[in-house]
């Protein structure tokens, strides 16, 4: 499509126009002249200029022949010489230019881009001379240099003004300085906001006035930008018309303006950013404050389990320096080895488990060593990092529970004396009241051996053997405490060893009356326990409840039980005579019992069982209501500690 030439942007180029009309009106032949250029958006040929025209005329370039031959010959940049035929004449006359009878057509060309025609109209049939086509030819020429020139001109107008309409709206500060005086010669609205300046204000200014820096900083900037043409970024203090000083990023280029080399000055401001730096500066150096004075031991570790942070703390429990342990492995530097001795595999280290799951791991039992080789024992916790839903790395927070194990190791001495002071004294007790009997019963029967019926003499033999049943029955108890002192825990399925359970002892509760009932949850299908002493506290459980339900209406054990995360309980209810409050402050101490044959070590027994498979034992219990005897047992291996 052919270009569209605005005259009416190009003032000049009118008056170039008109001067090389006026010569086309000297050439020889030549009566009448017009020029046509393509229209705006269709290309269509319009007048843009004419000569020798009555007033009241006007060039149409739309009465060339309609065939289009003549103009696709003018296209290629071949003048043609039309001479209009009579049969012509009519299609021709609204156009003065043709219609003395004849015209050159001459192309008018930018480079290989045709861009319109040059009309000139003559009376003689057989056209111009030779030396007046040449003529209008390096006319023609002229017009194309001319519009051309005027082209350029509007697009070089138009690409300053888009370029100007782009830094005035930029967001940036931008100002253009001279290499010699260092004075400011353009700037930007943003540029004069920055500093407080107004237009009229802020030319002429110096970049020693601009830039708090020293003279020699600023030139020697300038001259690397100007001398080897290079890009400077930089952060500087650029001084505001108030004083006020104001944190930008500058970025110096060397640029042409008014064909002269500048310095071009791209400014950013970043006092919100450094406001912001300081900011967050200070509440890191207040956080690192928190964490170096901080008694427990924290250490930051990334996704492969690399120290990323060590606090003083720490470093002194380790017997490290802080740069000997940031970026070595955690687990092979003070978590490599077992209580046993043994390896400690890093797949199964509860630290690394953190990062792996997502999930926060504690612990009271491990050792950490230090770098002398030595140990220490933690108790310590290992959170994960989270950042984007992913897992980064981990904080590990822990504390030397050493000297606490040891304290408690001989509180529990202590309290293994005193309990074994108070075994020994129950023991005793229990022990002499039969045996001081016995003796008694042998002393009377010999000292009246010769005077006693064959009646007397089995009397005192039968009280002389039930307490010495006594005396058996508290060597089994004693036996039952320590039988189950390594328990074997397993998986078991807890509704069918419930099950066959009840089954064992249904008859002989039923020969008493009781009822079992059993009411199993769908959820509580497993347990992780030792069979065998599971089935011996139960055993415990029923007999004491069959006990609270002597006299009872309708003497009922309900056996229930419940899934909890991680757990499983069971409970055994009976709707007996109940516990009172005193008596269930006591029930768990050896030998202490209501009962009058009752040795006082069955829930002792109990407790302990239950310990040794990391479970628990409680009671809940109502006067004239019944008792509920809950165990708590993990529901798997995993579970269990």
């Amino acid at each position: 499509m052919a270009p569209d030439i605005a005259l009416r942007s190009a003032r000049g180029l009118q008056e170039t126009l008109a001067a090389i009309l006026d010569a086309v009106e000297r050439v020889p032949g030549v009566e009448r002249v017009g020029i046509c250029l393509p229209g705006r958006g269709d290309g269509e040929m319009r007048p843009a200029m004419q000569r020798g025209l009555a007033p009241g005329e006007e060039v149409d370039c739309r009465c060339l022949p309609a065939d289009g031959a003549l103009i696709r010959r003018v296209r290629t940049g071949e003048p043609v010489f039309w001479a209009a035929s009579p049969g012509e004449a009519p299609a021709v006359r609204g156009c003065p230019v043709l219609r003395l009878g004849g015209a050159e057509v001459l192309p008018i060309r930018v480079g290989e881009l045709f861009v319109g025609i040059l009309l000139a109209g003559t009376s003689r049939p057989d056209g111009f001379a030779s030396e007046s086509r040449k003529a209008l030819l390096v006319i023609a020429s002229q017009i194309a240099l001319a519009l051309h020139a005027a082209r350029t001109e509007n697009e070089t107008s138009a690409s300053e003004e888009r370029y100007r309409s782009l830094i005035d709206q930029s967001s940036d500060g931008i100002f253009v300085v001279h290499p010699v005086t260092h004075r400011v010669i353009e700037a930007n609205p943003r540029f004069r906001q920055m500093l407080g300046y107004n237009e009229r204000e802020i030319l002429g200014l110096t970049l020693d006035e601009v830039i708090a820096a020293s003279p020699e900083s600023i030139a020697a900037n300038v001259a690397e930008v100007m001398g080897h043409d290079r890009h400077h970024i930089d952060e500087r203090k650029y001084r505001r018309k108030d004083g006020q000083l104001l944190d930008v990023e500058v970025s110096l280029s060397r640029a042409r303006y008014d064909l002269t080399d500048i310095v071009l000055v791209n400014v950013r401001d970043i006092s919100q950013r450094k406001a912001n730096e300081v900011t967050l500066a200070s509440v890191r150096y207040r956080h690192q404050l928190i964490l170096d004075a901080a008694g427990e031991g924290i250490l930051g570790l990334d996704r492969e389990g690399h120290h990323t942070f060590v606090n003083p703390a720490a470093a002194e429990l380790l017997g490290y320096a802080p740069s000997e342990m940031l970026g070595v492995s955690s687990h092979s530097l003070w978590h490599h080895t077992k209580r046993d001795g043994s390896v400690y595999p890093a797949t199964e280290c509860p630290i690394y488990a953190a990062i792996n799951d997502g999930r926060v791991h504690r612990s009271d039992q491990e050792l950490f060593w230090r770098k002398d080789g030595s140990s220490l024992q933690v108790e310590y916790v290992s959170t994960p990092i989270m950042e984007k839903s992913e897992v980064v790395g981990s904080v590990v927070v822990f504390r030397d529970i050493s000297k606490v194990a040891r304290l408690e190791a001989i509180a529990e001495a202590i309290e293994a004396m005193n309990s074994i002071g108070y075994v020994f004294s129950a023991v005793r007790h229990e022990l002499g009241n039969p045996v001081n009997s016995v003796k008694m019963a042998l002393s009377v029967l010999r000292n009246n051996l010769a005077s006693f019926q064959e009646d007397a003499i089995r009397t005192y033999l039968d009280r002389s053997l039930d307490e010495l049943s006594r005396v058996e029955d508290l060597l089994a108890s004693l036996k039952s405490f320590s039988l189950y002192e390594n328990v074997r825990a397993q998986q078991i399925d807890l509704s069918e060893f419930l099950s066959q359970f009840l089954s064992l002892v249904r008859p002989d509760f039923s020969e008493r009356g009781i009822t079992l009932l059993f009411r199993p949850s769908p959820d509580a299908q497993r347990a992780f326990a030792d069979p065998r002493a599971l089935r011996h506290i139960l055993l415990n459980l029923f007999a004491n409840a069959a006990d609270a339900l002597v006299d009872r209406l309708t003497p009922a054990i309900t056996l229930r039980t419940y899934a909890k995360p991680g757990l499983t309980e069971i409970r055994v209810e009976d709707n007996g005579s109940g516990i009172p409050e005193a008596v269930r402050k006591e029930i768990f101490q050896p030998f202490w019992t209501t009962k009058a044959n009752g040795t006082g070590l069955g829930l002792v027994i109990a407790k302990k069982m239950m310990a040794k498979m990391e479970g628990t034992i409680g009671i809940e219990s109502w006067t004239g209501a019944g008792t509920t005897v809950i165990l708590t047992l993990p529901a798997d291996g995993a579970s269990a500690r």
